[in-house]
């Protein structure tokens, strides 16, 4: 698929954990340099991630973006330049999120966070939750079914192993058409639940408008379920090396890994050929 040329340039998407991050999350000189030199000529560098703002504003100030953010998987589209400046905010409604908070309870929780847009709630205190924090304490720990929160940017459940896959097919069932549940494939069993039908791809497009771009323009890097719609949605969709199978399957194109360069090796190639 070719790239769309025009004098607006391109927008280019990057995904931050496996992609535009190494394995020990840092951006790699090269792939900062590439991203630097696509600022440089004019192309717009957007992070869309399923992180918070909290969690995320230390890449965007490192590659020194004026753009806005996508967070947590295309719920929140705001600028860091602008406090308090959302673009889109799509969250899950509060009684949707008690609801499931409540129901996991049946099985086997172990804990849970609410984020809404920059504060979080935790459930049990745990080092490992807490790391979400990026350095920020919680609103409370404990008892949050009963705080004022009015609804939930996105909403973390943690279970004991054999109990996961049950409870998503629960929420993934009974709460269809409102949420969408994924599970995070590492050892804490977390199933993450965003608004339904709010992707990446929402968001960009959101991004993509400011802009006066279309779809067409997009560039995008992932490696991640979360990765997928995105991937579909852009005019040139990039599947790291080390992206999942169902990532490189819809992808216009398979790049590097993100230990080694992957994003650089790709637009240096789109430089000499399209982008420059």
């Amino acid at each position: 698929m070719e790239i769309k040329r025009s004098a607006s340039h391109n927008l280019i998407a990057i995904d931050l954990d496996g992609t535009t991050l190494t394995s020990d999350k840092r951006i790699s000189p090269r792939t900062k340099s590439a991203l630097i030199r696509a600022i440089d000529l004019g192309h717009k560098v957007v992070i869309a991630t399923g992180r918070s703002p909290r969690d995320s504003i230390l890449y965007w100030k490192e590659l020194n973006l004026t753009t806005p953010i996508v967070n947590f998987n295309g719920v929140l589209v705001h600028h860091f330049d602008a406090p308090g400046h959302l673009l889109e905010h799509q969250p899950i409604a509060g009684e949707i999120a008690r609801a499931i908070l409540q129901d996991a309870k049946e099985f086997g929780l172990i804990n849970a966070v609410i984020e809404y847009v920059d504060d979080y709630y935790l459930l049990n205190e745990d080092p490992l939750l807490m790391q979400f924090g990026a350095g920020k304490d919680p609103v409370c720990v404990g008892g949050i079914e009963h705080q004022n929160w009015q609804a939930a940017s996105t909403l973390l459940l943690q279970a004991d192993i054999q109990w996961v896959l049950g409870l998503l097919s629960h929420i993934q069932s009974g709460y269809a058409q409102f949420v969408s549940a994924r599970a995070w494939s590492n050892p804490a069993n977390i199933i993450e639940i965003t608004r339904k039908d709010v992707s990446k791809a929402t968001g960009l497009a959101r991004v993509a408008a400011l802009y006066n771009m279309d779809r067409q323009q997009v560039i995008a890097f992932g490696d991640a379920p979360n990765d997928l719609e995105m991937i579909q949605w852009a005019g040139y969709g990039v599947a790291m090396g080390n992206a999942c199978e169902e990532v490189k399957q819809v992808a216009d194109q398979i790049t590097a890994t993100n230990d080694c360069d992957g994003i650089a090796m790709l637009l240096d190639d789109l430089f000499r050929r399209r982008l420059g």
